[in-house]
């Protein structure tokens, strides 16, 4: 896929949100064009959230292919080129997938579940965030 000028300006406003998360760690201008080449075909909202839910989670700069793993998470596994889902649909099914793991197999990841809860807060649903944590605290029997 092409990489168009307003998807490289989104990136680099995503890269510059990194070198201000992550103050310590400093690109070279190749190590930036990298960045951009491989990052390029995930939507800029995605890899927005992506990145946002590392800063929260990681104390350290994300590599090129921990962003696009939490991308694909975040697209339930969907190609990037077939997204036309708005983003809180997609945590939507997240938060099915989340609930059918608790009730058919008895897993309950915790940090997963305050991820969503955290990209509800961004993507400003701060009620379904609310649920989504209330739902967890039940889960949790507390």
């Amino acid at each position: 896929m092409p990489t168009t000028s307003s998807d490289v300006g989104g990136i680099a406003k995503i890269l510059e949100m990194l070198a201000l998360a992550y103050p310590d760690k400093q690109l070279s201008r190749q190590s930036v064009q990298v960045y951009l080449e491989n990052l390029a075909d995930i939507p800029a909202r995605i890899l927005d959230a992506a990145v946002r839910a590392h800063i929260q989670s990681n104390p350290y700069f994300p590599r090129i292919a921990e962003l696009r793993q939490a991308a694909r998470k975040l697209t339930g596994g969907r190609p990037f080129d077939a997204l036309e889902e708005d983003p809180y649909e997609m945590l939507t099914r997240q938060a099915v997938e989340l609930e059918e793991a608790f009730y058919q197999r008895g897993e309950l990841d915790v940090q997963a579940w305050e991820r969503l809860a955290q990209q509800f807060d961004y993507w400003r649903r701060p009620q379904r965030a609310e649920r989504t944590r209330e739902r967890l605290r039940v889960y949790l029997g507390g």
